[in-house]
Protein backbone atom coordinates (compact mmCIF):
# COMPACT_ATOMS: atom_id res chain seq x y z
CA UNK A 1 0.00 0.00 0.00
CA UNK A 2 1.26 3.46 -0.92
CA UNK A 3 1.04 6.42 1.44
CA UNK A 4 1.86 9.97 0.45
CA UNK A 5 2.92 12.56 3.00
CA UNK A 6 4.56 15.94 3.15
CA UNK A 7 7.27 15.79 5.79
CA UNK A 8 6.70 18.27 8.60
CA UNK A 9 9.49 20.65 9.47
CA UNK A 10 10.42 21.10 13.16
CA UNK A 11 8.47 24.37 13.21
CA UNK A 12 5.31 22.64 12.02
CA UNK A 13 5.78 19.87 14.57
CA UNK A 14 5.93 22.49 17.30
CA UNK A 15 2.82 24.14 15.86
CA UNK A 16 0.98 20.81 15.85
CA UNK A 17 1.86 20.25 19.49
CA UNK A 18 0.68 23.74 20.37
CA UNK A 19 -2.60 23.24 18.57
CA UNK A 20 -3.22 20.09 20.57
CA UNK A 21 -3.46 22.24 23.69
CA UNK A 22 -5.98 24.75 22.29
CA UNK A 23 -9.53 25.00 23.63
CA UNK A 24 -12.73 24.03 21.83
CA UNK A 25 -12.97 27.62 20.58
CA UNK A 26 -9.91 27.17 18.38
CA UNK A 27 -10.80 27.84 14.71
CA UNK A 28 -11.05 24.62 12.63
CA UNK A 29 -8.17 25.65 10.37
CA UNK A 30 -5.84 25.88 13.39
CA UNK A 31 -6.69 22.27 14.30
CA UNK A 32 -5.97 20.91 10.81
CA UNK A 33 -2.42 19.66 11.49
CA UNK A 34 -2.50 16.10 10.11
CA UNK A 35 -1.80 13.18 12.38
CA UNK A 36 1.36 11.33 11.48
CA UNK A 37 1.67 7.57 11.38
CA UNK A 38 4.53 5.89 13.21
CA UNK A 39 6.44 5.55 9.92
CA UNK A 40 5.84 9.17 8.98
CA UNK A 41 7.01 10.30 12.40
CA UNK A 42 10.13 8.12 12.22
CA UNK A 43 11.07 9.47 8.79
CA UNK A 44 10.50 13.07 9.88
CA UNK A 45 12.65 12.55 12.97
CA UNK A 46 15.36 10.96 10.85
CA UNK A 47 15.53 14.04 8.61
CA UNK A 48 15.73 16.31 11.66
CA UNK A 49 18.46 14.13 13.20
CA UNK A 50 20.40 14.28 9.92
CA UNK A 51 20.47 18.10 9.88
CA UNK A 52 21.07 18.50 13.61
CA UNK A 53 24.12 16.27 13.77
CA UNK A 54 25.55 17.49 10.47
CA UNK A 55 25.45 21.03 11.84
CA UNK A 56 27.09 19.85 15.08
CA UNK A 57 29.97 18.32 13.13
CA UNK A 58 29.06 14.68 13.80
CA UNK A 59 29.42 12.93 10.41
CA UNK A 60 29.60 9.48 12.03
CA UNK A 61 26.23 10.01 13.69
CA UNK A 62 24.71 11.20 10.41
CA UNK A 63 26.19 8.18 8.61
CA UNK A 64 24.58 5.88 11.20
CA UNK A 65 21.27 6.67 9.49
CA UNK A 66 22.43 4.83 6.34
CA UNK A 67 22.01 1.13 5.61
CA UNK A 68 25.16 -1.05 5.49
CA UNK A 69 24.99 -1.19 1.68
CA UNK A 70 23.77 2.39 1.16
CA UNK A 71 25.14 4.66 -1.56
CA UNK A 72 25.56 8.44 -1.46
CA UNK A 73 26.17 10.51 -4.61
CA UNK A 74 26.97 14.04 -3.52
CA UNK A 75 26.52 17.27 -5.43
CA UNK A 76 30.29 17.25 -6.07
CA UNK A 77 30.06 13.90 -7.89
CA UNK A 78 31.69 11.92 -5.09
CA UNK A 79 30.19 8.44 -4.83
CA UNK A 80 30.39 6.79 -1.40
CA UNK A 81 29.25 3.33 -0.39
CA UNK A 82 28.39 2.27 3.16
CA UNK A 83 28.30 4.31 6.40
CA UNK A 84 32.09 4.54 6.77
CA UNK A 85 32.67 6.11 3.34
CA UNK A 86 29.57 8.27 3.71
CA UNK A 87 30.84 9.62 7.05
CA UNK A 88 34.15 10.47 5.37
CA UNK A 89 32.37 12.33 2.58
CA UNK A 90 30.10 14.21 4.97
CA UNK A 91 33.04 15.23 7.12
CA UNK A 92 35.22 16.47 4.26
CA UNK A 93 34.26 20.12 4.82
CA UNK A 94 34.29 19.98 8.64
CA UNK A 95 37.14 22.55 8.96
CA UNK A 96 34.81 25.13 7.35
CA UNK A 97 32.02 24.57 9.91
CA UNK A 98 29.26 23.79 7.37
CA UNK A 99 25.69 24.47 8.37
CA UNK A 100 22.81 22.96 6.43
CA UNK A 101 19.18 24.01 6.14
CA UNK A 102 16.90 21.32 4.72
CA UNK A 103 13.49 22.07 3.22
CA UNK A 104 11.54 18.81 2.71
CA UNK A 105 9.49 18.71 -0.46
CA UNK A 106 7.36 15.57 -0.61
CA UNK A 107 7.52 11.93 0.41
CA UNK A 108 5.80 8.68 -0.53
CA UNK A 109 5.78 5.51 1.56
CA UNK A 110 5.46 2.09 -0.05
CA UNK A 111 5.18 -0.40 2.83
CA UNK A 112 8.75 -0.85 4.08
CA UNK A 113 10.21 1.56 1.52
CA UNK A 114 9.96 5.33 1.13
CA UNK A 115 11.07 7.96 -1.37
CA UNK A 116 11.45 11.65 -0.61
CA UNK A 117 12.84 14.79 -2.17
CA UNK A 118 13.56 18.31 -1.04
CA UNK A 119 16.03 21.18 -1.22
CA UNK A 120 18.96 22.26 0.91
CA UNK A 121 21.32 25.15 1.50
CA UNK A 122 24.79 24.77 3.00
CA UNK A 123 26.79 27.72 4.34
CA UNK A 124 30.50 27.25 5.03
CA UNK A 125 32.65 29.65 7.04
CA UNK A 126 36.35 29.20 6.21
CA UNK A 127 38.67 30.73 8.77
CA UNK A 128 39.65 34.25 7.75
CA UNK A 129 37.25 34.36 4.78
CA UNK A 130 33.70 35.37 4.03
CA UNK A 131 31.05 32.66 4.40
CA UNK A 132 30.17 30.77 1.20
CA UNK A 133 26.82 29.21 0.45
CA UNK A 134 25.47 26.80 -2.11
CA UNK A 135 22.27 24.86 -2.46
CA UNK A 136 20.52 22.22 -4.47
CA UNK A 137 17.98 19.43 -4.47
CA UNK A 138 18.15 15.94 -3.05
CA UNK A 139 16.27 12.67 -3.34
CA UNK A 140 16.43 9.73 -0.95
CA UNK A 141 15.36 6.11 -0.91
CA UNK A 142 14.74 4.75 2.59
CA UNK A 143 14.02 1.18 3.63
CA UNK A 144 13.43 -0.69 6.85
CA UNK A 145 16.37 -2.71 8.16
CA UNK A 146 15.35 -5.02 11.00
CA UNK A 147 12.31 -2.82 11.60
CA UNK A 148 14.24 0.48 11.66
CA UNK A 149 14.20 3.07 8.87
CA UNK A 150 17.56 3.55 7.14
CA UNK A 151 18.59 5.54 4.07
CA UNK A 152 19.46 3.18 1.22
CA UNK A 153 20.26 5.74 -1.48
CA UNK A 154 20.86 9.50 -1.59
CA UNK A 155 21.60 11.88 -4.47
CA UNK A 156 22.17 15.62 -4.34
CA UNK A 157 22.80 18.30 -6.95
CA UNK A 158 23.59 22.00 -7.30
CA UNK A 159 21.04 24.69 -8.13
CA UNK A 160 23.58 27.16 -9.51
CA UNK A 161 27.15 27.27 -10.73
CA UNK A 162 29.46 26.25 -7.86
CA UNK A 163 31.44 28.94 -6.09
CA UNK A 164 35.10 29.47 -6.90
CA UNK A 165 37.17 26.70 -5.36
CA UNK A 166 34.36 24.15 -5.29
CA UNK A 167 35.99 20.81 -6.03
CA UNK A 168 34.33 18.13 -8.12
CA UNK A 169 35.30 14.56 -7.40
CA UNK A 170 33.84 12.31 -10.07
CA UNK A 171 33.50 8.61 -9.19
CA UNK A 172 36.78 6.76 -9.55
CA UNK A 173 35.29 3.33 -10.24
CA UNK A 174 33.45 2.19 -13.33
CA UNK A 175 29.69 2.75 -12.91
CA UNK A 176 28.87 -0.93 -13.25
CA UNK A 177 26.76 -2.96 -15.68
CA UNK A 178 23.44 -1.74 -17.04
CA UNK A 179 21.08 -3.96 -15.07
CA UNK A 180 18.07 -1.63 -14.90
CA UNK A 181 14.81 -2.78 -16.43
CA UNK A 182 13.71 0.61 -17.78
CA UNK A 183 16.10 0.77 -20.72
CA UNK A 184 13.16 1.44 -23.06
CA UNK A 185 12.17 4.56 -21.11
CA UNK A 186 15.75 5.82 -20.97
CA UNK A 187 16.26 5.11 -24.69
CA UNK A 188 13.16 7.16 -25.52
CA UNK A 189 14.42 10.03 -23.33
CA UNK A 190 17.82 9.88 -24.98
CA UNK A 191 16.45 9.76 -28.55
CA UNK A 192 14.01 12.63 -28.09
CA UNK A 193 16.59 14.80 -26.33
CA UNK A 194 19.17 14.20 -29.05
CA UNK A 195 16.55 15.16 -31.66
CA UNK A 196 16.05 18.45 -29.79
CA UNK A 197 12.36 17.80 -29.09
CA UNK A 198 11.73 19.18 -25.60
CA UNK A 199 7.97 18.60 -25.71
CA UNK A 200 8.33 14.94 -26.61
CA UNK A 201 10.85 14.44 -23.79
CA UNK A 202 8.40 16.13 -21.41
CA UNK A 203 5.71 13.65 -22.51
CA UNK A 204 7.73 10.98 -20.69
CA UNK A 205 6.84 12.67 -17.36
CA UNK A 206 3.59 12.53 -15.42
CA UNK A 207 1.38 15.58 -15.63
CA UNK A 208 2.28 16.61 -12.05
CA UNK A 209 5.92 15.53 -12.16
CA UNK A 210 8.80 17.17 -10.29
CA UNK A 211 12.28 17.23 -11.78
CA UNK A 212 15.47 18.90 -10.64
CA UNK A 213 18.09 18.96 -13.37
CA UNK A 214 21.64 19.84 -12.40
CA UNK A 215 21.95 23.61 -11.98
CA UNK A 216 18.25 24.22 -12.24
CA UNK A 217 16.30 23.67 -9.04
CA UNK A 218 12.93 21.87 -8.82
CA UNK A 219 10.54 22.27 -11.76
CA UNK A 220 6.92 21.20 -11.39
CA UNK A 221 4.52 20.03 -14.08
CA UNK A 222 4.97 18.73 -17.60
CA UNK A 223 4.67 22.14 -19.29
CA UNK A 224 7.33 23.71 -17.05
CA UNK A 225 9.59 20.70 -17.60
CA UNK A 226 9.30 21.17 -21.37
CA UNK A 227 10.33 24.82 -20.98
CA UNK A 228 13.31 23.86 -18.80
CA UNK A 229 14.41 21.25 -21.33
CA UNK A 230 14.11 23.68 -24.23
CA UNK A 231 16.26 26.21 -22.36
CA UNK A 232 18.82 23.51 -21.59
CA UNK A 233 18.99 22.45 -25.24
CA UNK A 234 19.46 26.04 -26.36
CA UNK A 235 22.07 27.00 -23.76
CA UNK A 236 24.08 23.81 -23.94
CA UNK A 237 23.64 21.99 -27.27
CA UNK A 238 24.78 18.42 -26.76
CA UNK A 239 24.09 14.75 -27.29
CA UNK A 240 23.32 12.51 -24.35
CA UNK A 241 24.03 8.85 -23.68
CA UNK A 242 22.05 7.33 -20.77
CA UNK A 243 23.01 4.18 -18.91
CA UNK A 244 20.33 2.48 -16.80
CA UNK A 245 22.09 0.80 -13.85
CA UNK A 246 19.40 -0.42 -11.48
CA UNK A 247 15.63 -0.57 -11.05
CA UNK A 248 13.97 -1.17 -7.67
CA UNK A 249 10.30 -2.27 -7.68
CA UNK A 250 8.24 -0.37 -5.11
CA UNK A 251 4.88 -2.07 -5.70
CA UNK A 252 1.50 -0.74 -6.86
CA UNK A 253 2.92 0.15 -10.29
CA UNK A 254 5.81 2.24 -8.96
CA UNK A 255 9.57 1.77 -9.21
CA UNK A 256 12.84 3.55 -8.51
CA UNK A 257 15.41 3.79 -11.25
CA UNK A 258 18.96 5.10 -11.26
CA UNK A 259 21.91 5.38 -13.57
CA UNK A 260 24.41 7.72 -15.12
CA UNK A 261 24.76 9.76 -18.29
CA UNK A 262 27.35 11.53 -20.36
CA UNK A 263 26.89 14.55 -22.62
CA UNK A 264 29.10 15.24 -25.61
CA UNK A 265 29.57 18.09 -28.07
CA UNK A 266 27.44 17.46 -31.20
CA UNK A 267 30.22 17.87 -33.76
CA UNK A 268 33.44 16.84 -32.03
CA UNK A 269 32.03 14.23 -29.69
CA UNK A 270 34.19 15.64 -26.88
CA UNK A 271 32.77 15.06 -23.40
CA UNK A 272 31.01 18.04 -21.84
CA UNK A 273 29.80 16.58 -18.58
CA UNK A 274 28.92 13.39 -16.78
CA UNK A 275 26.35 12.84 -14.07
CA UNK A 276 24.05 10.56 -12.15
CA UNK A 277 20.27 10.45 -11.92
CA UNK A 278 17.69 8.96 -9.58
CA UNK A 279 13.99 8.88 -10.35
CA UNK A 280 10.64 7.58 -9.15
CA UNK A 281 8.57 6.25 -12.04
CA UNK A 282 4.93 5.22 -12.38
CA UNK A 283 3.40 2.72 -14.76
CA UNK A 284 0.64 4.06 -17.00
CA UNK A 285 -2.51 2.19 -17.98
CA UNK A 286 -0.94 1.09 -21.27
CA UNK A 287 1.98 -0.50 -19.42
CA UNK A 288 4.51 2.22 -20.28
CA UNK A 289 6.48 4.05 -17.61
CA UNK A 290 6.48 7.76 -16.82
CA UNK A 291 8.87 9.75 -14.63
CA UNK A 292 7.21 11.27 -11.58
CA UNK A 293 10.14 12.61 -9.54
CA UNK A 294 13.73 12.93 -10.70
CA UNK A 295 16.98 14.49 -9.50
CA UNK A 296 20.17 14.54 -11.57
CA UNK A 297 23.60 15.99 -10.91
CA UNK A 298 26.75 16.52 -12.95
CA UNK A 299 30.50 16.75 -12.88
CA UNK A 300 32.82 18.04 -15.60
CA UNK A 301 35.43 15.89 -17.36
CA UNK A 302 38.75 15.85 -15.43
CA UNK A 303 40.48 18.18 -17.88
CA UNK A 304 37.84 20.91 -17.62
Amino acid sequence: MKTRIRTLTPALLILAAACAGETADTPPEAEAAPEMSADEQALAEMAEYWATHYNMGHPDMVASLYAPDAWFLGSDGRLSGGPEEIAEALGANAPMSPQIEITPGDMMIFGDQAVGWGTYTITMSPEGAEPMSYGGSYMTHSTKVEGEWKIAGHIGNLTDEPFEGFEFSSPEDEPGPNEGTLAELEAAWETRFNEGNANMVADLYTEDAMVSFSQGGPVHGRAAIAEALAALMEQNPSQIDINDLVTVPMGDGWALDGGWYQMTAPESGDPIQFGGYFQLVRQAEDGSWQIHWAVSNYWPPPEM
